[in-house]
Formats: C-alpha cells, sequence, structure tokens
C-alpha cells in the first residue's frame, strides 16, 4: 500500500533499501491521514502489525504480498526478474523466510516455483 507514496523498491535492490522502513513508515502516515481519526488510527495499527510480522494474520499477509510478488514475475514471464539479473535461487531464498511461516503458502509458492523455474533468466 505504501508503495503508492514510496515507489516499489526490488528486491535484490540493496542500494535503495537503506532507510526503507522510515520511508514508508512516513508513507503510511501521510496515506492513512486522510483518513477519519478513528480509520487513521486503526489502519496505523494494523500497518504496524503487518510490518512486526508478530501475529498469525500478519504472517500470512505478509506471505501473500511476497506470493503475489511471484505471480505478477510469471505473469511477466520473467521480465523484471531478467532485467535485474536475478537468479532462480534468489527469488526462492527471499521469499523464503515469509512464505514458509505457513504451510498452504508454503505449498503454493513450491508450486509457483515450480513454474518459475521453467523460466530462463
Amino acid at each position: 500500500l505504501v508503495e503508492i507514496n514510496e515507489g516499489d523498491i526490488y528486491f535484490t535492490d540493496n542500494e535503495n533499501r537503506n532507510g526503507k522502513s522510515e520511508r514508508e513508515k512516513e508513507a503510511a502516515k501521510k496515506i492513512f491521514s486522510t483518513l477519519p481519526d478513528d480509520l487513521n488510527e486503526e489502519f496505523l495499527l494494523l500497518w504496524n502489525e503487518f510490518e512486526a510480522r508478530e501475529t498469525k494474520e500478519a504472517k500470512l499477509a505478509q506471505a501473500l504480498d511476497k506470493i503475489q510478488a511471484v505471480v505478477q514475475g510469471l505473469l511477466e514471464k520473467g521480465k523484471s526478474w531478467k532485467e535485474w539479473k536475478t537468479s532462480h535461487q534468489n527469488i526462492y531464498d527471499y521469499k523464503k523466510e515469509y512464505i514458509d511461516s505457513d504451510e498452504a503458502t508454503k505449498k503454493l509458492a513450491a508450486r509457483l516455483y515450480e513454474e518459475v523455474k521453467k523460466i530462463k533468466l
């Protein structure tokens, strides 16, 4: 959501990852400040929960966020992965810590990675 204001940073773009959390927090505050006060507060709490990945719901939301990125890469036939010179292993390793927190997302990701391997990078 915060990418609306902050822009998306490619997962292997280490140079632009510095300060990402702080920039995203500020973007969340800016976006949610346009809501009525009660919703602003609620959405900020939910955003912080999502970022902390401490609850089962937040872990699932984070896993689905990472899975959608893999699906997006598959739909574009690996175009971004090729542009960023990303290897199959990079894709698998980066997403693994998020996706492995739930058995269902782990199984879904395993099926998606089979498709990822079919793309020549």
